[in-house]
């Protein structure tokens, strides 16, 4: 089960940066971890 968002790493780092792609991480960890709780 692998987030869209990370099989497409190289493309959306390629189109939007690394710095934003670590804040897209970010906020799907904090998402995940609301919706389990």
């Amino acid at each position: 089960k692998v987030p869209v968002y990370k099989f497409v790493k190289n493309a959306l780092v390629r189109k939007f940066g690394k710095k934003w792609f670590k804040k897209l991480s970010l906020f799907a960890k904090e998402w995940r971890n609301k919706k389990i709780q």
